[in-house]
Parts: C-alpha cells; sequence; structure tokens
C-alpha cells in the first residue's frame, strides 16, 4: 500500500483509473489511425489529499513494409490527476516546447 508523506490518504498501488473513464479521455485527446493501437499501460505515482497521480502511456504498432517487421513505441504519454470521489479527470501533461534541437 503506497501511503503519502502527509499520511493524507492510502491508496492501493495496482489502483487503476476505471476503463470507462480512461477511454472517453483517451478518445477526446489522443489520435491513434484505428488498427495501431497495441496497448494503454496505466500507472499510479502518488497520491495527494483526494487526488491521485498517474501516467498513462499509449502504446502503438507500426508494421515496416520495407523491411517487414513491427515497430512497437509510446505514441502519446499523458500525466494525469484522477479525483476518484468524482471521477473526473485532468490532463497535467506539460507540453513539450519547440526548440531548433527538437
Amino acid at each position: 500500500m503506497a501511503k503519502t508523506k502527509k499520511n493524507q490518504k492510502s491508496v492501493e498501488a495496482s489502483d487503476k483509473i476505471p476503463s470507462e473513464t480512461l477511454n472517453d479521455f483517451l478518445v477526446r485527446n489522443c489520435k491513434i489511425q484505428e488498427g495501431s493501437l497495441f496497448k494503454i499501460n496505466d500507472t499510479f505515482l502518488w497520491c495527494s489529499g483526494d487526488i491521485e497521480r498517474h501516467r498513462v502511456d499509449v502504446w502503438v504498432k507500426k508494421y515496416n513494409k520495407k523491411d517487414e517487421y513491427v515497430e512497437q513505441y509510446i505514441g502519446r504519454s499523458f500525466f494525469l490527476h484522477y479525483d476518484r470521489d468524482n471521477n473526473k479527470l485532468a490532463d497535467r501533461t506539460v507540453k513539450k516546447e519547440k526548440t531548433r534541437w527538437s
């Protein structure tokens, strides 16, 4: 069982965001081509008060016709705040800034 530093709330480390709530979020925020979704990882990070922090990785697969292999990689990654009491999900992902190197 994972506990916050202030002992405000105990949360099972295996807690996941309910699949219906997570799927609704991903449909709205993730543009993945049909058939290319490989898997979704929902990892509980920590809890502060009533808000749980999760990292959600969306794995996609891409078939390389030239070399005949399947490439699997993280297509999108989100840092989410989840309020279990109100069943609300908020995206707190830091947006990547464009630099001359990226």
